[in-house]
C-alpha cells in the first residue's frame, strides 16, 4: 500500500498537485487501481479504488471480490477459455 501511494503521489501532475482535494490518503481510491492475485496483496487492494485479479487464487481473494463487486473485477473466465496469460490480457484491457 505505501509503495501504490508513493507512486500515485509521483506521477500526479503538476496541476493536480496544486489544485486537489486528494492528496491524503483518499489518493489511491479516487485515483489508483491494482493487479493481485494473492492474499499478501488484500492491503493494497483494499485502498485501491478498482482491482483487477487476472485468476483468484485463494478463499480469501475470492471472498473479497464476492464481497466488493463494484471494486474488484475477476478477469478470469474459465467458460470462455480465458485463463492464465489470457486472464491477465482480459484484465489489462478492462483496465484501460
Amino acid at each position: 500500500k505505501n509503495c501504490c501511494s508513493y507512486l500515485a503521489r509521483k506521477f500526479l501532475s503538476l496541476e493536480d498537485r496544486i489544485h486537489s482535494e486528494i492528496i491524503g490518503d483518499d489518493i489511491l481510491l479516487k485515483r489508483a487501481i491494482c493487479f493481485c492475485d494473492d492474499d499478501n496483496d488484500l492491503e493494497m487492494a483494499s485502498a485501491c479504488g478498482r482491482v483487477y485479479l487476472p485468476s483468484v487464487s485463494s478463499q480469501t481473494m475470492a471472498d473479497a471480490a464476492r464481497e466488493n463487486t463494484d471494486k474488484i473485477i475477476i478477469a478470469e473466465d474459465k467458460d470462455r477459455d480465458i485463463v492464465g496469460t489470457l486472464a491477465t490480457e482480459n484484465a489489462l484491457l478492462q483496465a484501460l
